[in-house]
């Protein structure tokens, strides 16, 4: 056990200058790895046909549409639950 000090001793220094590196490097890192969801949801997007996306689109406005009711605990009716279905069948 003594001598497992003095080699720790001389990673120390070396570890206090990775520390100081990583504080530097991590904003930027964050703000990095925060835009690249969007990113590959536009290349996505790209790459969609325009019945696609008009499909995707009217399936959120529906999404929108059921929260948006002034109840606690919306009921999901019938032909919304089509909808689902409907677009599946419709996107690849």
């Amino acid at each position: 056990m003594g001598q497992t000090a003095p080699v720790l001793s001389r990673f120390r220094p070396c570890l206090r200058a990775a520390t100081a590196v990583l504080e530097r490097v991590k904003p930027t890192f964050c703000e990095a790895t925060r835009l690249l969801p969007l990113v590959t949801g536009l290349a996505v997007d790209l790459t969609r046909s325009r019945m696609e996306l008009l499909a995707e689109n009217a399936f959120l406005r529906q999404q929108l549409i059921v929260v948006s009711r002034k109840v606690k605990r919306p009921a999901v009716r019938s032909h919304e639950r089509g909808l689902p279905v409907l677009r599946a069948g419709l996107v690849s």
